[in-house]
């Protein structure tokens, strides 16, 4: 079977959603060009790699949950064989009989129990520092990712007053594109694009170029910007405002600066 008749089986075998082209029709063995025969054979090798893996996962994970099944056996044995072993608290009888015996369990006893106080201490005291690493591990990884996006978004708004695109209409823009569930892949790539600010706010204005790019896979939206949308954005005339516009908040206390972050990402979670 070739790749061309693959594309109308896209949703069968490999589960991959059905492909269309920029005028928006499905593609399928009669219009495919070589190059979207291309890109379909390399999904469906990914598709098969992911399928793979996701199958190499699963036998990993089961293996992994035996290997903790039988620590969790081996833990229980050896605490039994402990318990079973340790020292017991001496019959009080035994202080008549034999003080000398008596004494000796005792300490034994005692001995026993302040070491398994000590045990628990220490379990105890591993935990807390085991949370308290991953969470200070977290909390630096969201702090890089924030800085890390800060600053794209930071170059983003530079890029667009370079070009006369206020603040105000690329927070509009930005609104749009998150609103219409744009890939988060996109929007990077358009955070990071030269000419982004301008490809934000026409797909923002242009339904249907924003439709139409909604509809095709990553790859082919990466396309569509380069050989479609890009040219259109460099021709249209920057939205631009009398004075500058300071990213405010404003609230019953007053007017609050605002992040240029968390106004353009309000939602943003870092893991």
């Amino acid at each position: 079977m070739d790749e061309a008749t693959n594309l109308d089986n896209s949703n069968s075998e490999q589960s991959l959603a059905p492909k269309v082209n920029e005028s928006g029709e499905v593609i399928t063995k009669d219009n495919a060009t070589p190059e979207q025969k291309k890109e379909y054979a390399l999904e469906k090798k990914k598709a098969k790699n992911l399928a793979r893996n996701a199958e190499n996962q699963a036998r990993l994970a089961e293996q992994d949950k035996t290997l903790k099944a039988n620590a969790s056996k081996m833990a229980e044995l050896e605490a039994k064989l402990e318990a079973a072993n340790a020292p017991k608290a001496p019959n009080i009888d035994l202080e008549l009989d034999d003080p000398e015996e008596y004494s000796r369990q005792s300490e034994a006893y005692r001995a026993h129990e302040k070491m398994l106080e000590r045990r628990e201490i220490v379990k105890e005291i591993r935990a807390e520092d085991k949370k308290q690493n991953e969470d200070n591990a977290l909390a630096d990884r969201q702090r890089v990712a924030r800085e890390e996006l800060i600053s794209k978004v930071d170059n983003f708004l530079i890029k667009g007053e370079s070009v006369g695109l206020s603040e105000d209409a690329l927070e509009g823009a930005v609104k749009v594109l998150n609103e219409a569930s744009v890939n988060s892949d996109i929007q990077n790539f358009l955070l990071d694009d030269e000419n982004g600010p301008q490809i934000v706010e026409h797909l923002a204005t242009n339904a249907d170029d924003l439709e139409v790019m909604n509809k095709l896979s990553p790859m082919a939206q990466v396309k569509f910007i380069e050989n479609t949308v890009r040219a259109k954005a460099l021709l249209n005339k920057p939205t631009t405002s009398g004075a500058p516009s300071p990213l405010l908040d404003i609230g019953g206390g007053g007017a609050q600066e605002k992040d240029d972050f968390d106004t353009l990402y309000p939602n943003a979670e870092f893991k």
